[in-house]
């Protein structure tokens, strides 16, 4: 398996199986939050890949999950 290939498709498969997960969720926060959560941390490696630097494709969906974990339900 190439380099390219290895480097996309694990964040890839995280993003579609999240938006799947979220799209298909029930009224219950927990499950909920912890499908945002791994849509979110998918997107780094492809915030890495478009020349975001590290410590902002880090930082962004990091402060994006404590606003989201800390919201009321």
């Amino acid at each position: 398996m190439s380099r390219v290939l290895r480097r996309w498709l694990l964040p890839s498969l995280g993003v579609v199986l999240g938006l799947l997960m979220v799209a298909t969720s029930n009224h219950n926060a927990t499950p909920l939050m912890l499908r945002i959560s791994l849509v979110l941390v998918s997107l780094v490696p492809f915030a890495r890949a478009l020349g975001v630097p590290e410590r902002v494709a880090y930082t962004a969906p990091g402060i994006a999950l404590v606003v989201i974990w800390m919201l009321p339900w």
